[in-house]
Order: C-alpha cells, then structure tokens, then sequence
C-alpha cells in the first residue's frame, strides 16, 4: 500500500466517531500493511481488496468487543443530561461513567416512579428517576410548588437505611420535562456505613400531595454493585482517637475524636469521624487548603458519625492535616450593613470569613446569590436576610417564601436561594444583609496529621 493511501485510511479512522478500542484495533491493521508497493494496476486492486478484506476482518475479529464499547457508551448515558446537560450534585462525567441502567418502575394512584439509573461508590448513590402523573394537578401541593421538587425519598441497602442527606437538606436537582414529568437526579452520601460491593437496595418515594397519608408510597426493589468504581477508588482506614483543643479559653476541656477513614472515589472525598463536635480546617500534603463543601451527620448506636465531604485538586495525596480552629472573642456586629441587590460588591468581610461574589439575580420570582470563598473557610453556608427599599426585613421565610443552599460541583460555588410565593413580595425585595461571626483562630501547632500511605 502507498503511504498517500494509507495516510487517508488512517485520517478516516481518526475522524470517525468510535471507540478508543476499535480505533486502536484499526490503527494496528494499517501498521502491519507494507508501503510503497509497486504501482502495477493488478497489484494494485489485488492491495485495495486486501486492505478492504483486512479492515473488514478487523471489524468482524472486533465486533464483541466494539458491540460491548457501545453497550456501555449507550447504557452510561443518563437521560436527565437530555434536558439539563450539567447538574449541582455532581459532574456528569464522573457520574454516568459508573452508572449503571436499571428502568424499574412502581405505578399506581397516577403516578409512575421509574428509577433509571445508579450510580454508586463507598461515598455517595446518585440516582436519576422519572415521576409521570396522570394529572399535572398532582405535580405539587400548594406550599412546595415554588419549590425545586424535593420528594420526600429514602433508601434502604441490605435491609438497612443507609444514607445521609447534608445539613443542608437532600440533594436534589429536578426539572419538568412537560406538565406531566420530570426528571430528578439525587444525591446521598454512603459513607457513614459499612456496605458490601454487591447487594439490594430498595428506594421508597412519597409524593407531596400524598403526605398525609403515609400508606401511600411507591417503591423499587433492586440491586446494586459498587466493583465497577473500586478500580478508582482509594478508601483508606484509620482508625485513631484524637484530642482537639478549639476553644480560646483555657477553661474548656479539649474534646475526643475518632478518626475512623478517608475515602476518595468518582463521586467525591470524604472524611469520616466519630464524635465530631469540633471546627477544623482540611489541609494536604503540599500545604493546600482543601474546602469542606458538605457535612453529613448520623448515629452508631449511640455514637454520632459525621461524614465531611471535601474537594481536593489531587487524589494522590499522603497524608492529610487536621488543623483546628476556633472562635475567637472578638466583638463584630451581629450582620453587615444594607446591600442593594442591584449594586452588590465584589466582596463581603464577613469576620471569620470571605466571600467572592459572582452573580446575582433576581428573577422568575427568586433571588439567587452566587459565590465562593476567598482562601480558608470553616465549612458553612452564609447566612443572609432580604428587606424592601425602607430596609424593613420581609418577615421569616415561611411569610413571604422559601429558601434553600446549595453547592454546585460544576463551578465550585455555593447558591444561596430566596424565593418568594407572590410576585407583589418578590417585587418589594431590594436589599440583603449577611450574618457574622468572630474571627477564627487556626491553631497550626494543634494539628493532627493523617497518615494515607498505608
């Protein structure tokens, strides 16, 4: 074969969208094909038929596994993207690349609860469902429909329940795909329990029209299977009671800890403690801050487990620092001044903290603040109130509307949300106040190293 020909074969085999597999099965039959071959015309259709032949046996020796490449392509793709290709409880990525296909449904008194796919590691379960109504007037109550739709779900694994929500709330995104469906992707951590790499798993959803009559519940009953994430996973025991001063008066006793392990998989990182009552910042090897974007809390008996869900620009990490804090008792007003929401700063001090300020926006009945941190932060969500143009505050939520947090692991950012039942108290919003707090104290030549190179 010419090189001319050769390199034209191999330009259609790089433009063609197909497996990597397939692609390096294709690669590896034109390397074996000679060049610069004789240009007489027999030979040369007697070549092409060859190369045609051999392309073509490339296709048939690798059509399994080409046929398993796809499978897994077409089974990993996660409807939910269809509609909202990103979504804040995770990145679609890591999220459909241990996904697995499941389509089991419950219906009955007009609704269709359809669970399609699990994804699962030793941290977290994000599940995508869709709900089909018979009617869109079961789509809401009259208190949650200005709500994202948060129902009311819970997960049972090995006969268990076995899942924690953040401080925050349940992990939720959703949209409606009609005025009949939507689709909803869920986020819950695991990490505060010991799980097997294979069991059953049984989801039980209650429908907010149907919440006061708690017989009434749909529910799938399935397996799951975390051995697809071990491969990407390092989940390291540790297993040491420490003692951690984060009190700025001599006359409060250290507390006790058990620094039970750490967890990196596809999903996220976690830190698992016992008896955590404690403030802390997170810090790795190489001296970086690493932010603390969720806590997850539940109970062993009697004993509190907390679970601290935290970024890192890099799993390959071998140890981690405990470094604890405290408030100090500096005296600093109770909230900063009056802000406008159409003239906001770039920054806020907020005493022991500081935020970047990325967007606002006020629209569609809800003000919705964007921001992150600047440096270090005691993991916590910014605590705001909304007053009208004469600074009078508009009552507590519950009054005027609703509120919600939550931390989008697209952008890194925290979304902080105030919606409002009517347009008349959405239109009286114009300014926002933030809470504060002492200053914090880092107590460096406290810290607790962990050891993850066992």
């Amino acid at each position: 074969m010419d090189n001319k020909l050769k390199n034209e074969l191999s330009k259609i085999k790089d433009n063609i969208e197909l497996p990597d597999s397939y692609k390096f099965k294709f690669k590896k039959t034109l390397d074996t094909l000679p060049s610069n071959v004789k240009r007489n015309s027999f030979k040369f259709c007697s070549l092409k038929v060859s190369v045609a032949v051999a392309l073509i046996s490339t296709l048939t020796i690798g059509s399994v596994v080409f046929g398993e490449d796809v499978k897994v392509i077409k089974d990993n793709v996660i409807s939910f993207f269809n509609g909202k290709p990103t979504t804040t409880v995770g990145l679609k990525d890591k999220i459909e690349s241990i996904s697995t296909p499941v389509n089991i449904s419950d219906e009955h008194d007009g609704v269709k609860f359809t669970l399609e796919n699990m994804s699962i590691d030793d941290n977290f379960l994000i599940c995508s469902f869709t709900i089909d109504l018979a009617s869109k007037d079961l789509l809401f109550d009259p208190t949650s429909g200005y709500l994202n739709y948060m129902p009311d779900i819970s997960y049972i694994i090995n006969g268990k329940r076995s899942y924690s929500t953040p401080n925050t709330g349940a992990e939720t995104d959703s949209y409606k795909e009609s005025e009949t469906k939507i689709k909803l992707i869920q986020r819950v951590s695991l990490a505060n329990y010991s799980i097997e790499d294979k069991g059953d798993i049984e989801i039980n959803f209650y429908n907010n029209c149907y919440k006061n009559d708690e017989e009434i519940y749909w529910s799938i009953k399935t397996s799951y299977d975390k051995t697809k994430s071990k491969a990407y996973t390092r989940n390291v025991p540790i297993d040491k009671d420490i003692r951690f001063n984060t009190s700025y008066s001599d006359e409060v006793p250290p507390t006790n800890m058990k620094i039970k392990n750490v967890c990196f998989s596809p999903l996220g990182n976690q830190i698992v403690i016992e008896s955590c009552n404690s403030n802390f910042i997170l810090m790795d090897d190489k001296n970086n801050y690493l932010e603390t974007i969720a806590q997850y809390h539940d109970y062993d008996g009697d004993k509190s487990i907390m679970s601290i869900e935290f970024l890192t620009p890099s799993t390959d990490i071998s140890s981690l620092k405990l470094i604890p804090v405290c408030q100090t008792d500096t005296d600093v007003p109770h909230i900063t001044p009056l802000y406008d929401l159409d003239n906001m700063p770039s920054s806020i001090d907020l005493g022991d903290k500081k935020i970047i300020i990325e967007d606002v926006s006020t629209k569609d009945g809800k003000i919705n603040l964007k921001y992150h941190y600047d440096g270090y932060h005691v993991f916590d969500y910014v605590e705001t109130s909304i007053y009208d143009e004469n600074g009078t505050q508009l009552g507590d939520r519950n009054d005027h509307g609703y509120g919600y947090r939550i931390f989008d692991r697209n952008s890194n950012s925290y979304i902080t949300t105030h919606g409002f039942y009517t347009d008349a108290n959405f239109q009286k919003a114009k300014k926002i106040s933030f809470y504060m707090d002492s200053p914090i104290e880092i107590k460096y030549d406290e810290a607790y190293t962990i050891d993850l190179n066992k």
